[in-house]
C-alpha cells in the first residue's frame, strides 16, 4: 500500500563532518588547537554510527590528530606507520594490570616510559567497554604496547544523559582532556597554549545541553 508524504515534508538534516543532525551539531563552535604529543583514537565502527560519541569531535578540535577505523587493527595501515616511526613512543590508554596510573606515576617510571628525544603517541579506543576489549582482542599488536591509564576525580559529564556501567567510566573526550593535563603535568608534553584544551569540555556541555534538550520530560 503506497502512502503519501505530506507536502511540507523535509526530511532531517545532517552534518557531514561530525554525523550529528543539524540541530545537535558543533561544528560552527568547533576552535581546534595544537597538543604537544600525538593523538590517535581508534574507533569501533559501531562507535562511528553512535549518534551521541564524542571521538569524532576530539578528532577535530586536536589539529593532527589521527581518526582510525576499523575493527581489526593488527592490519591497520596508517596505525602501522605511526607505531613505526623512531620518534614516537606509543602507549594506549586502557585499564589493565601493570598499567601506568598517570595520576600517580612517579618521575623515574615517567621517564621510563617515555625516553628522553621521543614524543608520546596515545592511542585511545573509542568504544563501549565491551567493543573496547574486543578490540584489543582481535589486535595482538596493541597487546604488547605499554599501558597508561588514570583514576577519574569525578563522574562523567555524560552522567546526565546516559548511564554508564561504571562510576569512573569517562567519555573519549573527557578522557583526552585530563591526558592532556596529566602527560603535560609530567612534563612529557607541551600544554596547549592558554588551556586551550578546556575548548573540550566547553563543548562537551553544549553537546549535553543541546541533547537533554529534545529528550522528552520524564514526567511528560
Amino acid at each position: 500500500m503506497a502512502t503519501q508524504t505530506p507536502d511540507d515534508f523535509e526530511p532531517r538534516a545532517w552534518c557531514r563532518e561530525c554525523r550529528r543532525a543539524r540541530n545537535m551539531c558543533c561544528c560552527a563552535e568547533l576552535t581546534p588547537f595544537r597538543i604537544g604529543f600525538e593523538l590517535a583514537i581508534l574507533m569501533h565502527p559501531k562507535e562511528a554510527r553512535v549518534a551521541i560519541g564524542t571521538g569524532r569531535l576530539v578528532h577535530r578540535a586536536v589539529t593532527g590528530s589521527h581518526l582510525l577505523i576499523s575493527e581489526h587493527f593488527d592490519d591497520d595501515e596508517k596505525l602501522a606507520a605511526l607505531l613505526a616511526r623512531p620518534d614516537l613512543r606509543p602507549v594506549i590508554l586502557f585499564p589493565r594490570p601493570g598499567s601506568l596510573d598517570l595520576g600517580t606515576a612517579s618521575v623515574s617510571a615517567t621517564e621510563a616510559l617515555f625516553p628522553q628525544g621521543t614524543r608520546p603517541l596515545v592511542l585511545i579506543v573509542d568504544g563501549t567497554w565491551t567493543t573496547a576489549k574486543k578490540l584489543l582482542r582481535l589486535a595482538p599488536r596493541l597487546a604488547t604496547l605499554p599501558a597508561v591509564r588514570f583514576t577519574p576525580p569525578h563522574g562523567s559529564r555524560y552522567g546526565r544523559l546516559r548511564k554508564e556501567p561504571r562510576a569512573e567510566c569517562w567519555s573519549t573526550l573527557e578522557s583526552v582532556h585530563h591526558v592532556i593535563d596529566r602527560l603535560a603535568g609530567l612534563e612529557v608534553a607541551v600544554p596547549p597554549a592558554g588551556r586551550a584544551h578546556d575548548h573540550l569540555l566547553a563543548l562537551m556541555d553544549m553537546v549535553v545541553a543541546r541533547q537533554l534538550a529534545f529528550e522528552p520530560a520524564a514526567d511528560a
